[in-house]
């Protein structure tokens, strides 16, 4: 049961035109993966948008950008308080927060998304091969992180994943099935953009040593969609992209 509260169902269509420092693309609506594979087997993290993932304000289905170019935007409209009514009440304290603070969360349910007009965004490993993985599995670890605030991401039965609060340790670490995405959600303190690097470990069958590849994505948190409109949509008719997947 969703035990976030939203503040507001405030349109977040015009974050559209927010453009953090190095950001060509953002991405404000729909669904999309932090891509960990390429195809081929190669453990690159990427962004890979989906079926009806808005980037620049153009609905962008199935294309993938680099890591560092896609600005993931978390509007107003996921503003929400924790009143401890469900066995979730860890994640307000993970965030340095205490029951009845406010604080911003990207839904781990798709229909909690499409209600707030905000990113479904999941760490994806679509691309590849499960049988070309030991185990058929890759690990993927918080290894970096700036923001204004702290960051958790959480999941419903699961508790908090990863958090910065106390710092960066080795277990912030989850493994995911190859050939799959998990959902999860992603919880912010303050206002602001966010740098978070993860880095993908996995070892191809055949191989005796595992590799590991980093990326870095960018999260704004913004106060209000007025905030981002006056920044205007100069970014949406250069939208390009970096290649169709296949």
């Amino acid at each position: 049961m969703n035990r976030l509260v939203p503040t507001a169902a405030l349109c977040a269509a015009c974050a559209g035109g927010f453009q953090a420092s190095g950001i060509s693309f953002n991405y404000t609506e729909g669904h999309a993966d932090l891509g960990m594979i390429e195809d081929g087997n190669e453990l690159e993290p990427h962004f890979h948008s989906e079926d009806d993932a808005i980037i620049n304000g153009v609905l962008t289905p199935d294309e993938e950008f680099e890591a560092d170019e896609v600005a993931v935007i978390v509007p107003v409209t996921v503003l929400g308080t924790d009143f401890g009514t469900s066995d979730f009440q860890d994640i307000p304290e993970a965030l340095g927060l205490t029951q009845g603070d406010q604080f911003y969360n990207l839904y781990q349910a798709q229909a909690d998304a499409n209600a707030t007009s905000s990113p479904w965004l999941g760490l994806g490993t679509e691309e590849g091969d499960p049988l070309a993985f030991v185990g058929g599995t890759v690990d993927v670890a918080l290894t970096g992180f700036t923001g204004p605030g702290q960051f958790a991401l959480w999941r419903d039965l699961e508790g908090v994943v990863w958090d910065t609060l106390d710092g960066l340790a080795a277990e912030d670490e989850v493994t995911l099935l190859v050939g799959g995405e998990e959902h999860y959600h992603w919880a912010f303190t303050e206002t602001g953009t966010y740098k978070i690097e993860l880095t993908v470990t996995g070892t191809l069958v055949g191989e005796t040593a595992p590799e590991s590849a980093s990326g870095t994505y960018t999260f704004v948190v913004v106060p209000e969609p007025s905030v981002a409109a006056m920044l205007g949509l100069g970014g949406l008719a250069a939208l390009r992209r970096r290649r169709r997947h296949a």
